[in-house]
C-alpha cells in the first residue's frame, strides 16, 4: 500500500530557475488503482513552485493532512464521486495557522501548483496576507485569467503539456508582481534555517528591524507572522520525523522546546491531535500526513478537491 505521504512526494514537481530534465513519468500502485504523474520539460523562471498531474484510479478513501505555507491551487479535470453539491471546479487555499483533514473519495484527475510564499506574493501581492486561512476560488482573484487556464488545461491532452500551461500561467501572474524585501527574504531564511527555533525578537535583532516592524512586513508579504511561521516549520518537521518512526522525547530535544508539554500544545493546536494519534492515524491504509517543503496548509470540510 503506497502512502499518502508518498503519493504527495511523487506527484510534486520542483521547478529550479533552469531547464527541466526531459519529461518523466512516474507510477506507483494503490491497491487496485494506479498514480501517475509527469514532470515537464520547459523553461521555468519560478524557483521552489512544485507542480503536479495526477490521474488517481483508488479503490478505498484517502485522508491525510497537507501542510504547506505557501498557496496551493488545485484545479479538478475530473468529477469524483465525493459530494457533488459541495464540489469546486478549482480551489486556492491560502497560508494555514492549522491543518486541515485531506479526503479523496474515488477516481480524480487534477493539476496542481503549490507557491512558496516568495513566488505567492509576487503573483498575489497584497492579497496574500487576507488569504490567509481560507479557501477560495482562483477566479475571486485571478479574474477571467483563472477561467482561461482551468479551460486550456481542460483541451490540453498530455501531462507534460498541462504543467507547461499552468507554469506559464504562474509567470504570467508574477510578471509583474513585487519581490520581497531583502529583510523579510533574510528573516525567512534564518526562520528556515533555525527550524522555527529563532526567537522573534532575536529575529528582527539579525534583520535590523524592532519586533513589531517585522511582524507586519512579514505578514504582509508572507502571509503570516513570524511566529505562527515558525510554529508551522517546527510542527511540519516534527511530523516528518514522527514518520520516520522518531520519539516524541527525541522531537522535544531536537526542536528545542522547553518541555514535552509544549511540544504537545503546538502539535495539538496545529493537527487538532496528539503526537500519538497522529502516528496511529498515518499507520492506517489510505491515511498519511504530506508534509512540503514550504511547511502548512489543508482542506476544510467543504471542500475535498486535495489529492
Amino acid at each position: 500500500m503506497t502512502s499518502y505521504a508518498q503519493f504527495q512526494s511523487a506527484i510534486d514537481v520542483t521547478f529550479p530557475a533552469r531547464r527541466i530534465e526531459p519529461a518523466r513519468r512516474h507510477s506507483c500502485a494503490c491497491g487496485k488503482g494506479q498514480l501517475t504523474v509527469a514532470e515537464p520539460c520547459a523553461e521555468a523562471e519560478l524557483p521552489g513552485v512544485r507542480l503536479g498531474d495526477v490521474e488517481l484510479a483508488q479503490d478505498r478513501p484517502m485522508t491525510g493532512w497537507l501542510l504547506t505555507s505557501g498557496v496551493r491551487i488545485v484545479f479538478e479535470l475530473r468529477d469524483a464521486p465525493v459530494d457533488a453539491s459541495k464540489a469546486r471546479p478549482a480551489v486556492l487555499i491560502g497560508p494555514r495557522t492549522r491543518a486541515l483533514e485531506v479526503r479523496r473519495n474515488g477516481d480524480c484527475h487534477t493539476v496542481s501548483a503549490t507557491l512558496p510564499p516568495w513566488i505567492a506574493f509576487r503573483a498575489f501581492g497584497d492579497s496574500l496576507q487576507r488569504l490567509a486561512d481560507r479557501v477560495v476560488r482562483p477566479a475571486d482573484l485571478l479574474g477571467p485569467a483563472a477561467w482561461a487556464v482551468e479551460r486550456d488545461l481542460a483541451r490540453t491532452p498530455c501531462s507534460e503539456a498541462r504543467l507547461g500551461v499552468l507554469a506559464a500561467a504562474i509567470q504570467r501572474w508574477c510578471a509583474d508582481g513585487p519581490r520581497w524585501s531583502p529583510d523579510v527574504e533574510r528573516a525567512w531564511r534564518l526562520l528556515q534555517n533555525s527550524g522555527g527555533t529563532i526567537r522573534v525578537g532575536d529575529l528582527a535583532d539579525e534583520v535590523g528591524l524592532s519586533s513589531r516592524a517585522l511582524a507586519g512586513r512579514f505578514a504582509h508579504q508572507v502571509g503570516l507572522s513570524p511566529k505562527k511561521s515558525a510554529r508551522l516549520i517546527r510542527v511540519g518537521r516534527a511530523c516528518k520525523a514522527l514518520d520516520r518512526g522518531r520519539s516524541v522525547a527525541e522531537i522535544v530535544a531536537d526542536a528545542e522546546y522547553f518541555d514535552p508539554a509544549h511540544f504537545m500544545r503546538d502539535f495539538k493546536g496545529l493537527l487538532g491531535m496528539t503526537p500519538g494519534a497522529y502516528v496511529a492515524a498515518s499507520s492506517r491504509p489510505g491515511c498519511r500526513c504530506a508534509t512540503a517543503p514550504h511547511s502548512t496548509v489543508a482542506l476544510p470540510d467543504d471542500c475535498h478537491l486535495m489529492h
